[in-house]
């Protein structure tokens, strides 16, 4: 049997097609297990994910039995005419647990997945339509509805749930770009009635309205927005609202105009939404790297670093995006933590497998890249020169845009593969953009260090960016001492304005979601420099290094590495001299807020004791608490 003849379905109920017939597929573990797989999205589920999350129970003799039991049971479902020695070509065995390969459009949620973020990326695009309107046929209900009581279906539920609001919201900006306003009108009605909280679906009901001829309607329409806004989140409407509130006060002439209109958030690469401020320059510099290699067709290397949060993945794919629109292409692999578990060289198989689902290989070069594709094997140069004569050809048609992100976390396979692309590509138009944490380019990645062209390091917003950022989480300007407060507190993280931006008081407050994001980053150091740091946030501002290493009762070059530890992730900073500081106030306040006020007091009467006797002055210990 053709592994295209195969479909699944699991938009509304599990359901198998082998041949040419729809079934329900019996049995609560096997349908379980195949939709588990299908969440997967072809990528590898290890053995002992599986065994928890289908069965519920950890990894003993009995429950691998079970697994393999039921892996037999579903092979036999979806290749009844595999020979019995032959290799299973649908649900495979890789090194680390198993996947389901099937073509995109044989699983309908993939589908659904491919051509929703396609239309998102391309929004001009001949046929998109078309395209919107098939992936609003597959949706036949919540994915995964028969599995909602296991907790790896919630998450993505909930994601595809999403998905699929914006999906409505783009069909709903292409009928209005094609001018179906009644179609765009009574679809948008039901959905802003549905989901009274998103923005653009409301911006999209007044223009449409607008252009229908019915400016007070319009009009209504932003109040209602603007009501359930306030109602339910206590907040204004953003910029795009109020802009588009204000043109069709002043009937200005572009509100009639084909496509999006001008003040629409709906940016192709970036989430709709997400805000872009502050990052121009760096930007236009990586855009300059581009354009150098578009004119010499040579590949280049162009590296992005900058601390967690600091935005280097956005900016990518702000790049992505920008460069899609001037014929592009694009893809992006990221190197996993080495404790995920992930097969080696996982980056590249993302990367490539990304490519080839969207550009099919020839049947020879895709057995050649097989391993690559299937996670099998540790790149060893042959198949190296496979994927790279893959991407070659590629860039023959269009330049080439390849994002390596967290290379920082590169295994030996993704790292031997990078240092040798830039050679493998010779006479190519390929950029190839690699992304990580400054001073973590090590391993073996230094070999790339004679192929950068273009280094850009991003570093926290000025004070005006975050007020800008500040404002369009927000949906209004922030009063100006708020601003500052969130600026100095953040460093002008992104991420951590983000966050701190939604707190009532930012001066004060430390959101939930906020500490959330900072306390994995602490609870990742070793015993000792966790220690320290705790130490370091009852200190505050900035205390010698003696005094922390007294306070904990470690010798100096013990205290050394634990402070040079929490520097490496971002926690400290160097003060100059022998006194660490926070990189962050906002990371120094999630710390305190995780100690008990008796522990805060007993840590500043030790900090006291052995900073009086070094003669020491602590710059200002914590009260809080």
């Amino acid at each position: 049997m053709d592994d295209s003849t195969i479909r699944l379905r699991v938009l509304g109920s599990l359901e198998l097609d082998t041949g040419g017939e729809w079934n329900r597929v019996h049995g609560r573990r096997k349908g379980a297990l195949l939709a588990r797989l299908v969440a997967a999205h072809g990528r590898t589920v290890p053995t002992a994910k599986l065994v928890r999350e289908v069965w519920s129970v950890g990894v003993s003799r009995r429950s691998l039995a079970a697994l393999q039991s039921t892996l037999s049971l579903l092979r036999r479902i979806l290749e009844p005419d595999r020979a019995p020695r032959a290799r299973p070509r649908v649900l495979v065995t890789t090194p680390s647990g198993y996947a389901l390969r099937l073509p995109d459009p044989s699983v309908d949620v993939w589908h659904f997945e491919r051509l929703v973020l396609d239309s998102g990326r391309h929004r001009d695009r001949p046929g998109q339509l078309d395209r919107l309107e098939q992936a609003l046929a597959l949706w036949d209900g919540p994915a995964y509805a028969e599995f909602a009581g296991q907790a790896w279906a919630g998450a993505e539920t909930e994601r595809l749930d999403e998905l699929y609001r914006q999906a409505v919201e783009y069909h709903a900006e292409a009928l209005i770009a094609a001018g179906d306003l009644t179609g765009a009108i009574v679809g948008l009605t039901t959905h802003t009635d549905d989901h009274p909280l998103r923005e653009d679906a409301w911006r999209l009901l007044a223009l449409a309205l607008y252009r229908a001829g019915r400016q007070g309607d319009a009009l209504s329409a932003l109040r209602r927005g603007r009501g359930a806004l306030r109602d339910q989140l206590g907040v204004d409407p953003g910029p795009a609202l109020r802009q588009l509130e204000t043109d069709i006060l002043a009937q200005d002439r572009r509100l009639m105009t084909a496509g999006r209109h001008p003040e629409a958030p709906l940016v192709t690469g970036q989430q709709p939404g997400a805000p872009f401020v502050g990052r121009e320059h760096e930007l236009g510099r990586l855009h300059a790297a581009a354009q150098q290699v578009g004119t010499a067709t040579s590949p280049a290397v162009a590296v992005l670093t900058g601390d967690a949060g600091i935005g280097k993945t956005a900016l990518a794919a702000r790049l992505a995006g920008e460069l899609a629109d001037r014929g592009w292409r694009s893809a992006t692999g990221r190197c996993p933590d080495p404790a995920a578990g992930a097969p080696a060289g996982w980056a590249v198989t993302e990367l490539v497998r990304d490519l080839a689902a969207r550009v099919p290989p020839d049947q020879r070069t895709r057995a050649r890249m097989a391993p690559v594709l299937d996670e099998r094997v540790d790149l060893p140069f042959p198949l190296r020169q496979a994927v790279a004569g893959y991407l070659r050809g590629l860039a023959t048609d269009a330049p080439l845009l390849l994002v390596v992100d967290d290379a920082h976390a590169a295994d030996p396979a993704t790292r031997s593969l990078l240092t040798d692309l830039p050679g493998l590509l010779d006479g190519a138009p390929v950029l190839l953009l690699v992304l990580y944490r400054p001073g973590e380019l090590t391993g073996g990645l230094g070999a790339l260090a004679g192929h950068v062209t273009e280094r850009v390091t991003l570093r926290g917003l000025s004070r005006p960016a975050v007020t800008g950022l500040v404002e369009a989480v927000r949906g209004a300007a922030p009063d100006p001492a708020q601003a500052v407060a969130v600026a100095d507190r953040t460093g002008g993280n992104p991420l951590y304005v983000r966050e701190l931006a939604r707190a009532v008081d930012p001066g004060t407050d430390l959101p939930d979601g906020l500490r959330d994001v900072l306390r994995p980053r602490v609870a990742a150091l070793s015993p000792t420099a966790r220690q320290l740091v705790e130490r370091a946030a009852v200190a505050g501002g900035d205390v010698d290094v003696a005094v922390l290493g007294a306070a904990l009762g470690v010798d100096e070059d013990t205290t050394v590495a634990a402070v040079e530890e929490a520097m490496a992730v971002g926690i400290l900073a160097e003060a100059g001299g022998t006194r660490p500081r926070f990189a962050h106030q906002i990371v120094r306040d999630a710390v305190l807020a995780d100690l008990s006020s008796v522990r805060r007091a007993r840590l500043r009467a030790v900090l006291a004791h052995h900073s009086r006797v070094a003669g020491d002055r602590l710059v200002g210990v914590a009260t809080m608490g």
